[in-house]
C-alpha cells in the first residue's frame, strides 16, 4: 500500500506499507520417520521437533510450572497424566512454542525538502518466540561456566519464592529443555534510516558533473522488543531450515553507520 500525503513544491512526502502472513506444516516425513530432533543441547533434550501436522520452527519440550519453595526444584506439568511428578518425565514432552510469527510488517517514509531526503524504514515481526538456549548455559548452573547476573536470585531457602531454581553440580535437571526458557520475539526495529543532500544545478554546472550526492545511512538504530536476549531477529543456523528460532549464543546484528557520497560525471 503506497500513500502520497504530501505533494508541494518543496516538500513531499509518501509512505510505503506492507504486510504478510506465512503458514507452513509438513505434510509427509516418509512412512519410516515418526519425528526429526533438531537443535540439540548438551545434556538435554532437542530443542525443536518435526512431526507431520505442525509446523516448522515448533519447540518441543517441558511445561516449566515453576520453582518447588520447599525444595528449590524446578517443577514441570503432567501433561500425559500418569501421575509421575517430583522429577522429569520424558513421556510430559510436548509442543511448547513455535518460531513462525502471526504476521510480517514494514513502513517506509521517504520525505524531501528541497535538496534533502529522508529514508526511513521500520521493520516488524509479531507474535514470534525464541528458544532462548543461552539461557540454559547462563541460567543453568550445570557446570562451571561463567552464570548470568539472574542466577543471583535463585532458589536458596526453604520457603523462597522465585523462578530460578537452585544450583545442581553436574545436574541439567533444573535447566531442561522447556517453555521456560521460550519467549517472546515479537519486534519494531528501525531497520535503516538514510538522510541525504544533492547539489543543485548550479553547483554541478560548475563541477561539470550530473550529479553530486552526500549521504549518511543508519542501520538497526531502534529496536523495541520484550525478547531478554541481544537480538530478536537471530537464528543459530538458517532462519529457513528446521531449527529456525533458537538463539543460542547468536551473534547479534550490529548498529551501524554508512557515510557515502554519489556522484555522477
Amino acid at each position: 500500500l503506497s500513500t502520497k500525503n504530501f505533494d508541494h513544491e518543496k516538500f513531499k512526502w509518501t509512505t510505503d506499507l506492507n504486510f504478510s502472513l506465512n503458514r507452513n506444516k509438513v505434510t509427509d516425513l516418509g512412512s519410516t520417520t515418526q519425528s526429526l530432533d533438531f537443535a540439540g543441547i548438551y545434556e538435554r533434550d532437542a530443542a525443536v521437533r518435526v512431526v507431520t501436522g505442525m509446523p516448522l520452527g515448533s519447540f518441543y519440550g517441558y511445561v516449566f510450572t515453576g520453582v518447588n519453595p520447599a525444595t528449590g526444584a524446578a517443577q514441570y506439568a503432567d501433561t500425559n497424566g500418569n501421575g509421575v511428578t517430583g522429577s522429569a518425565d520424558p513421556g510430559d514432552r510436548t509442543f511448547i512454542g513455535s518460531a513462525q510469527p502471526k504476521f510480517i510488517y514494514g513502513m517506509t517514509n521517504n520525505l524531501t525538502y528541497g535538496n534533502w531526503n529522508l529514508n526511513i524504514f521500520f521493520q516488524g515481526v509479531q507474535g514470534s518466540q525464541l528458544f532462548n538456549a543461552t539461557r540454559i548455559d547462563l541460567e543453568g548452573m550445570f557446570d562451571s561456566k561463567n552464570q548470568s547476573t539472574a542466577v543471583l536470585d535463585r532458589w536458596t531457602t526453604p520457603g523462597q519464592i522465585t523462578n530460578i531454581p537452585k544450583a545442581l553440580r553436574s545436574s541439567s535437571e533444573n535447566s531442561l529443555t522447556s517453555s521456560r526458557f521460550v519467549e517472546d520475539a515479537s519486534y519494531l526495529r528501525l531497520k535503516t534510516a538514510t538522510l541525504s543532500y544533492s547539489f543543485g544545478q548550479s553547483v554541478l554546472e560548475k563541477l561539470r558533473m550530473s550529479k553530486i550526492t552526500l549521504f549518511a545511512t543508519g542501520y538497526n538504530l531502534l529496536t523495541f522488543t520484550k525478547y531478554s536476549g541481544l537480538d530478536p531477529e537471530v537464528n543459530v543456523s538458517s532462519a529457513n531450515g528446521p531449527n529456525m528460532g533458537v538463539d543460542f549464543g547468536t551473534y547479534p546484528q550490529s548498529r551501524s553507520i554508512l557515510f557515502g557520497v554519489n556522484v555522477g560525471f
